[in-house]
């Protein structure tokens, strides 16, 4: 940033400003939104190591920490020949944060534009349950991440939601009923209609839990733990009154 940054017995101090006002926050205005948290690579020729001045290697800062002022959101990597190599794992979050995700796509059955109060839905979700794998290689340490799909939590709307530990079954046309009944493995059934939402609809919204894992080509590995993609969509529950004679 623009503001000063100073080494002392306490450790680091810095001070980021805008360009109105080095130092301070900007006066008057819309603000920006702040860019998203991650990893920062920072070369020792620019940062030496705050123990000895070496320049021989590198800072990874995880900016998702820092601000909460974690004592792991720097790590310094020496680069010196015979110097320990990288942490894997930090590698293994560099793959992660580079990892191609599928979209995440929902399916209703019946229509979402055709449900009724106490008639099951079937919900599955037609792409993005599968496990996706990214490398990453820093100073020689190849890690990879692997993301598998645990979970889908379905939020219907309406305060409700239903946790599967699959991607569901679509309605089977050429089943019977009772067939279709037996295999549907995530499903809900709305007790009221969406009559009285703003647009008529309930906003659906879905989100796949990934749990990760990591290897590294120098051995060892580990989880980093979960990570989540969500889909948003919207469903018409209508009511169907019957009369009795």
């Amino acid at each position: 940033g623009n503001g000063g940054a100073g080494v002392g017995s306490g450790g680091i101090t810095v001070t980021v400003g805008t360009t109105d006002s080095p130092g301070h926050s900007g006066g008057g205005g819309a603000s920006s939104p702040p860019p998203p948290c991650g990893l920062v690579y920072i070369s020792g020729t620019d940062m030496p190591n705050l123990v000895d001045d070496s320049t021989q290697g590198y800072w990874i800062i995880d900016t998702c920490k820092i601000n909460a002022l974690d004592p792991k959101s720097m790590t310094w990597v020496p680069t010196t020949p015979g110097s320990p190599p990288p942490i894997a794992s930090v590698v293994a979050q560099t793959a992660l944060g580079k990892a191609s995700w599928p979209k995440v796509a929902v399916s209703f059955d019946p229509s979402p534009e055709r449900l009724l109060v106490r008639f099951p839905i079937w919900l599955h979700v037609s792409s993005g349950w599968q496990q996706v794998k990214a490398s990453a290689t820093i100073a020689g340490v190849t890690a990879t991440a692997t993301a598998k799909p645990e979970s889908v939590t379905w939020a219907m709307g309406n305060g409700s939601s239903v946790t599967c530990h699959s991607a569901g079954t679509a309605y089977d046309a050429n089943l019977s009923w009772s067939a279709n009944v037996a295999r549907r493995d995530c499903g809900y059934t709305y007790s009221a209609s969406s009559a009285s939402q703003t647009d008529g609809r309930f906003a659906v919204t879905v989100t796949i839990h990934y749990g990760v894992t990591w290897t590294s080509n120098f051995g060892g590995g580990g989880s980093l733990g979960g990570y989540d993609r969500s889909a948003t969509s919207s469903v018409a529950v209508g009511q169907v009154e019957s009369l009795e004679n």
